[in-house]
């Protein structure tokens, strides 16, 4: 009886044992990996997901399923879409998920770099992924997943007790103390594996340009009011005219672009005081450099676009009337705010611009009088996303100038141009 109490005890001790040593040998918390943004070029999202999965599996680092990050989403409220996701909403994934962390992306140079974002909010590292034609740096992702396994703490070698040995009695030596010191925070494991650039502790605003392109067609309907102190004629109902507008961003990752818009209207304009009528043409163009900068991150994010450039408009009457070509060409220095007040499908824009050198041409000069001007532009725009990339906007304008008259009659007038506009647009 008692050598059986013995032996059982014995098996039952091997049983626990080896329970023990599987529980410790349980595999690392997941790593979640979910879709990537274009940050790369079209199409490259789905690129640089597969290769960092692809590097973590080969490294042994367990990887959330499809399934797992689809119901961690739905804990953590959080949108799985092909805008990826920023450090805040990756966070929430990873508390809810008890993911070890998420990866997400930024635009770099030469592809992207991908971070890998704690529970916290916190950056554990970042590691550039380099892109060539679409395809993404198996050195760099697998350096990624080095990364990870260094600043997890995880053990990917597997090992096993030898359970067939007898078991070692303990030493007559004590055994030391253990170490209760606090392991570091993993925000500080910043060097976990040599990489081409050190984590930054918080994301940078990202530039709106990358090879941004918006062109569109207006219509609508202007009016026009001109004063001299010997002179004044203006426009005798709001008269219809159109035109184009285009924006062009080349650049990846810097906002610098150029803006440009024409319009040209068929006015009939009546002199002051009279009954008679005219007919004129009404041309616009403008023509600047701009920068187009997001300083606030996420679906509300506040895009910001100061310009500097140069406009011309141009009143043609027919020669009958006896009236001088009225031409006036300018400096514009402006900015202009865009503030979505639905994600894609409605925001809102304003703008205000100054309007130096603005003196009206060497005719007008020579029949209404030596002048020097100064104009003012201010503008307004709602506007949203129809279907795919066609945008819409409604856009009223305005600009005056203010001319001041150095001879007889001398004195002040004014040259206000409006414009109320429906705009088609397409981006790209």
């Amino acid at each position: 009886m008692g050598a059986n109490t013995v032996k059982f005890a014995t098996l039952l001790l091997a049983v626990l044992g080896l329970v023990g040593g599987t529980t410790a040998r349980a595999s690392p918390a997941r790593v979640a990996v979910p879709q990537a943004p274009d940050v790369a070029g079209r199409s490259s999202g789905k690129s640089l997901a597969t290769a960092v999965k692809h590097a973590l599996t080969t490294a042994s680092v367990p990887v959330a399923t499809a399934a797992e990050l689809a119901k961690a989403a739905r804990a953590a409220k959080v949108k799985l879409t092909k805008a990826g996701l920023k450090a805040p909403a990756a966070a929430k994934l990873a508390a809810k998920g008890n993911f070890a962390g998420v990866v997400i992306y930024r635009k770099g140079k030469n592809g992207a770099f991908a971070q890998l974002i704690d529970a916290r909010g916190q950056v554990l590292f970042e590691r550039q992924l380099r892109v060539t034609r679409g395809v993404v740096s198996d050195e760099d992702a697998s350096n990624f997943a080095a990364a990870t396994v260094a600043a997890l703490g995880m053990n990917t070698q597997p090992h096993f007790a030898d359970t067939t040995a007898a078991p070692t009695p303990p030493a007559a030596t004590p055994a030391p103390a253990p170490d209760t010191a606090p392991a570091p925070p993993p925000e500080n494991i910043t060097a976990a594996y040599a990489g081409p650039e050190v984590a930054p502790t918080k994301e940078a605003p990202e530039p709106a340009a990358g090879y941004f392109l918006r062109v569109g067609l207006l219509a609508g309907a202007g009016e026009r009011l001109f004063l001299t102190p010997s002179f004044s004629y203006t426009s005798s109902s709001p008269y219809a005219f159109g035109g184009a507008m285009a924006e062009v961003f080349p650049f990846r990752g810097f906002g610098l672009g150029v803006v440009a818009d024409f319009s040209l209207g068929l006015v009939k304009d009546q002199l002051a005081g009279t009954a008679g009528t005219f007919n004129s043409s009404d041309l616009r163009v403008d023509a600047a450099l701009a920068y187009r900068l997001r300083i606030f991150d996420g679906p509300f994010g506040t895009f910001v676009m100061p310009r500097i450039g140069f406009g011309m408009r141009h009143f043609d009457a027919p020669a009958s009337t006896g009236l001088p070509g009225d031409d006036r060409t300018f400096l514009v220095a402006g900015l202009s705010l865009t503030q979505p007040i639905i994600p894609k499908y409605l925001r809102l824009s304003a703008g205000a611009a100054a309007l130096p050198l603005s003196k009206l041409g060497s005719a007008g000069q020579s029949s209404y009088g030596p002048s020097s001007a100064f104009g003012l532009e201010w503008l307004a725009e709602l506007g949203g996303d129809l279907i795919g990339n066609l945008e819409w906007a409604l856009q009223v304008e305005q600009e005056r100038f203010m001319d001041s008259y150095n001879t007889s009659p001398a004195g002040l007038g004014v040259d206000v141009y409006t414009g109320y506009t429906l705009q088609l647009r397409f981006r790209y």
